[in-house]
């Protein structure tokens, strides 16, 4: 995430919604709460990124997260 991002001042926490695909990768991630701007600049960068991915008995497996990114006042 690029340092201009990561040192932002943001007054509330930011909440994204969506699921960790089997694969590793984000799915249908999208912000809660109206107007945060933080939402748009984040969703293109996050959905490059791979994870591990759930399992369930040892079976990789979708799941549905909750990521909130923090509020930054200073």
């Amino acid at each position: 995430i690029p340092n201009n991002i990561i040192g932002r001042r943001r007054p509330k926490a930011t909440i994204l919604h969506g699921y960790l695909t089997s694969e590793g990768h984000f799915r249908n991630l999208e912000g809660r709460g109206a107007g945060d701007p933080l939402v748009s600049e984040l969703v293109p960068l996050l959905s490059q990124w791979q994870f591990r991915p759930a399992s369930r008995n040892k079976t990789p497996t979708e799941v549905e997260i909750v990521l909130v990114v923090a509020a930054v006042s200073e």
